[in-house]
């Protein structure tokens, strides 16, 4: 631990490309999702600037946006689902520069199945970026979760080592987007804000399936004995 954190997250950042199906150019990793969060959101927001999000949602989002001098429109929730309509008629109406959105949802727990968010993606308006947080996707079939696509510059997606992988106290997490946002996100992240802990046991957890399995299963009985 005397030794600074990897700025390149070297090993770990090879091991989620080959993880995904991506190149190394296509990752970023930072400090949870709450930290990449506000990265991305310095690429984009200044004084004037709008964001849609469902009401309820994470709130730490809307914290980073009004901190840059942004402001966010809140979508009510439909049936304990964010309503994708909604999102993406206000980011219209409101020439909204971010539209943020996550499944599954927490609170809620709801799920949008892979068909419903690839019509979200693709209804993302010109000049909008989709900052879609998948926290909790790893408790999700994997089959019904739309493919990583990182041709989409719209489209940036974040993942947590902090929930299915039960890393939250290590704040790691990574972003899969186009290479020219993860070019940007780099030129303004926190070169060493990952502990070097932090990297061994990312590492570690994404090759250990069989313990993610464990998690899967022991959350499902949750649900139902809940």
């Amino acid at each position: 631990i005397w030794k600074y954190g990897d700025p390149e997250s070297h090993d770990l950042r090879h091991a989620l490309a080959d993880h995904h199906g991506v190149s190394t150019a296509n990752i970023v990793i930072g400090e949870g999702i709450d930290g990449l969060l506000g990265v991305a959101a310095r690429l984009i927001v200044e004084p004037g600037v709008e964001a849609v999000m469902p009401d309820g949602a994470y709130p730490t989002f809307a914290l980073h946006i009004t901190n840059l001098g942004g402001s966010v429109a809140k979508v009510p929730y439909v049936d304990d689902f964010e309503s994708i309509d909604g999102l993406l008629n206000e980011t219209s109406k409101r020439d909204a520069a971010i539209l943020y959105f996550t499944n599954p949802d927490n609170p809620m727990g709801t799920f949008w199945e892979k068909g419903e968010v690839e019509r979200l993606i693709s209804g993302v308006p010109d000049g909008a970026a989709l900052f879609f947080d998948e926290a909790y996707c790893e408790f999700a079939d994997p089959d019904a979760l739309p493919p990583v696509d990182v041709s989409n510059p719209q489209v940036i997606r974040f993942r947590t080592f902090s929930k299915a992988y039960g890393m939250a106290g290590a704040r790691i997490g990574y972003v899969l987007a186009h290479e020219e946002v993860v070019a940007q996100m780099n030129k303004v992240r926190n070169q060493y804000g990952i502990n070097r802990v932090g990297q061994i046991g990312a590492l570690a957890a994404l090759q250990n399936n069989e313990w993610l399995e464990q998690v899967r299963q022991r959350t499902a009985e949750g649900r139902e004995r809940i």
